[in-house]
C-alpha cells in the first residue's frame, strides 16, 4: 500500500466513529418521533373506540337501569303521592295532572264548586267608618237649673224610653209648678168673675157692659197665662196625667226626674255626682240604639254613578272578624269633600252581636241594583291561574281520587272579585274555586322533573 493511500484510510478511520455516532443519533430521533405519532394515533382509536364502547355500555346499562328506575320510581312515586308530588315516571300524560294528599288539601283550603251562571255587576269597594245612628242618637241634659243629686245609670247600661237616668235638685222646678197652679187658679176665678157679671147684665142689675167686657178680657188673659205656665212644664217633661195629678193633689217637688226619650245603651256619661247643671250645660248622658249603626263609605267621584240609594252592600270590620255585615245604602251625600273628592255614602248595618264600635275602620262593598247586568258562567279570581302564560282552572279526574287535571280556559276582564269564562269550562261541571296555588306548583315541580 501506498503511504498516500494509508494516509486517507487512517483519516478515514479516525472520522468513523463519529459518523457513527451522528447516524445513531438520527435514528434514535426518528425513532421517537415515530413512536409519538403512533401513540397519538393509538389514543384517538381508543378514544373513539372507548366512545362507542360507553355508548353502548351506557345503553345497555340505560336499558338494565331502566327497569330498575322503573321499579325505585314505582317505589318513590308511591312515597311522592302521598306527599302530594308527581313521580317522574308518570308519563307526558300525566304531566296535567296534579294528586294531593287528603291532609294537603285540607291544610292549603281546596274548596271544590259547580259552575254557574250568575250576573256580574261591577262592584264599588270603599274605605268606610263605623259611626252612630244618628237619627238613633240622645244627648240628655237638663232643661232646669240644678244639682245632680243622684245617678240612676252607669257607662253601658241599658234604659227603655221613659227610664229615669238622674235627678237634679232645681228649685226652679218647683216654682214652676207653683207658677202653674197660681196660674190655674186665676183663670178659675177670672172664669167665675166673668160669669157672674154676664149673668148680671142679663138680668139688668147694675153693671154695665164695659165691665162685662173688661173681665172677660181678664178671663182671656188669666188663660193665656196658664196655657204657657202648662207648656214650661211640658217641656220640662210633663205629661197630661202628671199635670192632672198636680192640680188635683196640689204637691210639688223641687227634684225633677231626668228620663230618657228613646231605648238604647248608655254610651258617655259626663254628670259627676253634686254637679251644677242646666240648659247652657254640655249633655250629661249620651244614649245610643246600638242595635243599628252606621258605616260612612268615602266613595270616589268617578264611582258615584255606580252607587244608588237602596243598593245592598257588605261591610268588613278587620277589628270584628268573622262574618261580615249585611247593610243597605241610605243616604248619599250631595257634596264632595274638597281635599279628598270622595262623597260619604251611609250604610245602615245591624249589629245584633254588638262587635261594633264608632270609629272602627272599615270596607265596604256596594252592589248595583239587581238585573244590572246579565247572567254569564263565572268563577272566583283565585280559581283561575295562569299556567305557562294562558289561564287555566283545575277540575277533578274522574274515577283518581285527590287528582286534579289542569283545564285551559278562555276568560274575560274580572268584575268584583268574578271571572267570566267564555269558553272551556261547562256550567254544572265542578271546579277547584280555592286553593289552586298548590296546584299550579305541584304542576311546575311535575314540569321540571319530567324535562330532567
Amino acid at each position: 500500500m501506498r503511504t498516500g493511500d494509508q494516509s486517507q484510510t487512517t483519516r478515514a478511520a479516525d472520522h468513523l466513529p463519529g459518523r457513527i455516532l451522528t447516524l445513531l443519533l438520527l435514528l434514535l430521533l426518528a425513532g421517537f418521533v415515530a413512536g409519538c405519532r403512533g401513540e397519538g394515533r393509538s389514543g384517538g382509536d381508543e378514544h373513539e373506540h372507548g366512545h362507542e364502547h360507553g355508548e353502548e355500555s351506557g345503553h345497555d346499562e340505560h336499558g338494565h337501569g331502566s327497569g330498575e328506575d322503573e321499579h325505585g320510581h314505582g317505589e318513590e312515586g308511591e312515597d311522592e303521592h302521598e306527599h302530594g308530588e308527581h313521580g317522574h315516571g308518570e308519563g307526558a300524560e300525566h304531566i296535567d295532572e296534579a294528586t294531593l294528599a287528603p291532609a294537603a288539601i285540607e291544610r292549603y283550603g281546596l274548596r271544590m264548586e259547580v259552575a254557574r251562571k250568575q250576573a256580574l255587576n261591577d262592584s264599588v269597594t270603599a274605605p268606610a267608618r263605623v259611626s252612630y245612628d244618628r237619627d238613633r242618637l240622645a244627648h240628655v241634659g237638663s232643661p232646669v237649673p240644678g244639682r245632680v243629686v243622684e245617678l240612676k245609670v252607669q257607662l253601658g247600661d241599658r234604659v227603655q224610653p221613659g227610664d229615669v237616668v238622674l235627678i237634679v235638685e232645681s228649685p226652679q222646678f218647683g216654682e214652676a209648678q207653683n207658677d202653674f197652679r197660681s196660674r190655674r187658679a186665676a183663670v178659675d176665678a177670672a172664669r167665675s168673675a166673668y160669669e157672674r157679671s154676664k149673668t148680671l147684665l142679663e138680668r139688668s142689675q147694675g153693671i154695665a157692659l164695659g165691665e162685662v167686657q173688661k173681665r172677660e178680657v181678664e178671663l182671656r188673659v188669666a188663660e193665656t197665662e196658664a196655657q204657657a205656665a202648662e207648656s214650661k212644664l211640658r217641656l220640662l217633661g210633663f205629661d197630661s196625667a202628671q199635670i192632672a195629678g198636680l192640680l188635683k193633689s196640689g204637691e210639688t217637688t223641687s227634684r225633677y226626674p231626668i228620663r230618657s226619650p228613646l231605648g238604647g245603651t248608655v254610651v258617655k256619661r259626663h254628670a259627676m255626682l253634686g254637679e251644677l247643671v242646666g240648659p247652657e250645660h254640655e249633655s250629661l248622658l249620651i244614649i245610643a240604639d246600638t242595635g243599628t249603626l252606621w258605616v260612612l263609605a268615602d266613595v270616589p267621584e268617578g264611582r258615584l254613578k255606580d252607587v244608588v240609594v237602596g243598593s245592598s252592600a257588605r261591610v268588613k270590620v278587620p277589628a270584628a272578624p268573622g262574618e261580615p255585615y249585611e247593610g243597605v245604602v241610605t243616604v248619599i251625600d250631595p257634596a264632595l269633600d274638597r281635599a279628598t273628592r270622595t262623597a260619604e255614602v251611609r250604610i245602615e248595618v245591624k249589629d245584633l252581636r254588638g262587635r261594633l264600635k264608632p270609629e272602627m275602620f272599615a270596607e265596604a262593598t256596594i252592589f248595583p241594583p239587581a238585573g244590572a247586568a246579565e247572567e254569564v258562567l263565572a268563577v272566583p279570581s283565585e280559581a283561575v291561574q295562569t299556567v305557562e302564560g294562558s289561564p287555566a282552572v283545575f277540575v277533578p279526574v274522574e274515577g283518581e281520587a285527590n287528582t286534579f287535571a289542569k283545564r285551559p280556559v278562555r276568560v274575560g276582564p274580572a268584575v268584583g272579585g268574578m271571572v267570566p269564562v267564555l269558553s272551556g269550562l261547562e256550567e254544572g261541571e265542578r271546579y277547584v274555586a280555592a286553593g289552586t296555588f298548590i296546584l299550579k306548583a305541584e304542576l311546575g315541580k311535575a314540569g321540571a322533573a319530567h324535562e330532567h
